[in-house]
């Protein structure tokens, strides 16, 4: 499930208090981090953090030109990013059951 960073900036109660009830995994476009802070200003501490720009520093890659679309090159970059933003997810499903 996700939640609408916008929303739950806005103080909309569903959006924090989803965050706020089960563990949350935040994922953030670059350093800054705006939405693991403001996950964590209002609902508490995240159970994971994504820094996609950070991924990409370690992989010396550089980000899409382009955002809306994607070449084939950056589709498999998003590819990668998303099987580590789904490595975040199972670790904290296995520390919930484990």
């Amino acid at each position: 499930m996700t939640i609408c960073l916008p929303l739950f900036l806005a103080g909309d109660s569903g959006e924090r208090m989803f965050a706020e009830k089960f563990p949350t995994v935040s994922v953030d476009g670059c350093h800054k981090l705006c939405a693991k802070k403001a996950i964590e200003k209002y609902s508490g501490e995240t159970a994971a953090s994504v820094d996609v720009e950070g991924l990409l520093d370690s992989w010396g890659e550089k980000p899409p030109a382009l955002r809306r679309e994607l070449n084939i090159k950056d589709q498999a970059q998003s590819y990668k990013v998303a099987r580590e933003i789904a490595r975040e997810i199972e670790a904290v499903k296995e520390a919930l059951d484990g």
